[in-house]
C-alpha cells in the first residue's frame, strides 16, 4: 500500500472520530437545550394558568355573593338587591317541601316554558348532595363572630396548602358569604347554614352538560336555584383570560373535591383547560454553530496540508527517480569508458581521443544534472536568483549549440536550426538557465519522440528585446 493512500486512511480515520464526538456533543446539548427549553416553557404556563384563575375567581367572587345575598334577600322577605344579574343567569327559582316551584330575582313569575324546563332538571339528585354537603355545618356553641376568627386562623395556617384543596376553596366560599352585606339583614332565626352560598352542581339533561347554582332556603326546607347558561358563562371567562392564554378552555369538574393537580376554579366546579405553547423545532446554538464551523474549517486546513505534503513527496519522489534515471546512463559509460582506458584496453591514439571526448561529455551532462537538483532546491526554498547579464544574441545562441547538437546526436535526433537575428542584437538573461532549458527540451524530445520522423526544428528570433 502506497504511503500517500495510509495516510489518507489515518486521515479519514481521525476526521471519522472527531466528527462523532461533534455529532455526540450536539446531541447531547440539542437534548439537555430542549429540557431547559421545555421546563421554561412549562414553568411560564402554569404561572399563567395561576394567573388566570386568581383572575376568574376574583371576577365571579363578588358576582356569586351578589346572587347569593339576592336570594338569601328573597328568602328573608326584605327588599331584593336591585342590581342587575349577569346574562349567564338565565333563571332564578326556589322550590319548597312539596314541589312548589317560584321564581324570585329577575325571574320572579315563572312561564310554562320556564317550568317546563325546570322539569329536565334532577333537582331531587341537587338536593341530596346538598343535604349531605357538611361543608356549612355549624356548631351551635359558635355564633358568626367565633366562626370568623376559626376562618382567619386557618387561613393564615394553611397558607402552604394546594391552592386545589377543598378546604380553602370551603373557606374562601364561607368568606364570600360572611362578606355579604346582605346577611346583617337576615333575622337571627336562621340557621348558619342557611347562610350558605350558592354552590356549583352539573347535571347532564339530554346528553348536555348544564350548571345549575343551589343553596338550601332555611328552616322551612326551601331550596333556592340558579340555572346558569353554560355558553354564555364560558364565553364570558374565556373573554377574561384571553391575554394570558388565548387557547385555554374551561370544562365541568364532577364535583367540588375533585382533587385534579392543576387548574381547578375555587368559585365554581369548573377546570381550566390548556396547553402550554408548543416547543419551537430545536435549532443549533450559537457555540454549536461555532463549533462545527470551527472543525470543519480545521479539517479542512488539515486536509489542504496533507494533500499539499503529500504533492510536495510525490514530486520529490519523482524527482528522485528522473535523477536517478538521469545519472546512470552518464556514470555507467563514465566507468566503461574510464575502466577501458585505465587497462589499457585502448591502444589507437584517435580512439583515445574519441573515447575521452565521450568522457568529457558525459562529465559535462552529470555537471548539468546536478545543476538542476541544485536549482530545484533553490525553487523550494525560494533562494532562486536569475543571474542577469547582457549578452548578444549571437553569442547565446553558439554558446548552447555544440552541447544541443552533442545532445540531439546522442538521441538519434535531427536537429534543424534557423536563426532570425541581426548580429548586434543582445538582451539581458541567464544564459546558464536558457542553455538548461534548451537542453532539458532536447532530452525530452529524445525520449519521448516516437515514429520515424525525429526531428527537432529550432528557430529564434528577436522583438521587443526578448528572444523568442
Amino acid at each position: 500500500m502506497r504511503r500517500s493512500t495510509k495516510t489518507w486512511i489515518f486521515f479519514s480515520f481521525g476526521a471519522a472520530v472527531v466528527l462523532g464526538v461533534m455529532v455526540y456533543v450536539s446531541l447531547r446539548v440539542s437534548a439537555e437545550e430542549k429540557k431547559a427549553r421545555l421546563a421554561r416553557s412549562v414553568a411560564g404556563h402554569q404561572e399563567k394558568e395561576r394567573a388566570a384563575l386568581w383572575r376568574l375567581d376574583s371576577a365571579l367572587a363578588p358576582i356569586l355573593a351578589n346572587e347569593t345575598g339576592r336570594a338569601i334577600a328573597e328568602m328573608a322577605g326584605i327588599i331584593p338587591l336591585s342590581s342587575t344579574p349577569p346574562a349567564f343567569f338565565r333563571l332564578f327559582f326556589s322550590q319548597d317541601a312539596e314541589g312548589n316551584l317560584k321564581g324570585f330575582a329577575s325571574t320572579p313569575n315563572l312561564s310554562t316554558e320556564q317550568k317546563r324546563t325546570i322539569s329536565l332538571l334532577d333537582l331531587e339528585s341537587v338536593k341530596t348532595k346538598v343535604r349531605t354537603d357538611h361543608t356549612w355545618d355549624d356548631p351551635e356553641a359558635q355564633d358568626l363572630a367565633s366562626n370568623l376568627a376559626l376562618l382567619n386562623a386557618s387561613n393564615s395556617s394553611g397558607s402552604g396548602w394546594d391552592r386545589n384543596d377543598d378546604r380553602i376553596r370551603q373557606r374562601n366560599q364561607m368568606l364570600t358569604n360572611f362578606a355579604n352585606p346582605a346577611n346583617i339583614f337576615v333575622p337571627a332565626k336562621f340557621s348558619w347554614r342557611s347562610l350558605m352560598p350558592f354552590v356549583g352542581y352539573w347535571l347532564n339533561v339530554d346528553g348536555v352538560d348544564t350548571l345549575l347554582l343551589s343553596r338550601p332556603g332555611g328552616e322551612s326546607n326551601i331550596f333556592q336555584f340558579a340555572l346558569v347558561d353554560w355558553d354564555e358563562l364560558r364565553l364570558w371567562m374565556t373573554t377574561h383570560i384571553e391575554d394570558l392564554l388565548p387557547q385555554a378552555s374551561l370544562e365541568p369538574a364532577s364535583t367540588r373535591s375533585d382533587n385534579s393537580p392543576q387548574a381547578l376554579l375555587t368559585a365554581l366546579p369548573l377546570r381550566l383547560v390548556s396547553e402550554p405553547v408548543p416547543l419551537e423545532s430545536a435549532t443549533l446554538g450559537l457555540p454549536l454553530i461555532l463549533g462545527w464551523g470551527a472543525v470543519f474549517l480545521g479539517l479542512i486546513s488539515i486536509a489542504g496540508v496533507l494533500r499539499a505534503s503529500l504533492l510536495i513527496g510525490d514530486r520529490r519522489a519523482r524527482f528522485v527517480s528522473t535523477v536517478t534515471h538521469e545519472l546512470r546512463t552518464p556514470i555507467t559509460t563514465f566507468r566503461m569508458y574510464s575502466q577501458m582506458l585505465a587497462d589499457g584496453m585502448v591502444t589507437e591514439e584517435s580512439q583515445k581521443v574519441v573515447y575521452l571526448q565521450t568522457l568529457k561529455e558525459e562529465s559535462a551532462r552529470i555537471a548539468r544534472v546536478l545543476e538542476s537538483v541544485l536549482l530545484y532546491s533553490r525553487l523550494e526554498e525560494g533562494r532562486a536568483e536569475a543571474r542577469k547579464s547582457t549578452v548578444s544574441v549571437m553569442d547565446l545562441l553558439d554558446g548552447i549549440m555544440v552541447p544541443m547538437v552533442r545532445q540531439a546526436r546522442v538521441h538519434g535526433l535531427d536537429l534543424k536550426i534557423d536563426f532570425h537575428h541581426a548580429q548586434d542584437q543582445s538582451l539581458e538573461t541567464d544564459a546558464q538557465v536558457v542553455e538548461q532549458i534548451m537542453l532539458n527540451l532536447l532530452d525530452n524530445a529524445g525520449k519521448y519522440a516516437s515514429g520515424q520522423s525525429r526531428s527537432v526544428e529550432l528557430f529564434s528570433g528577436v522583438g521587443n528585446h526578448q528572444l523568442f
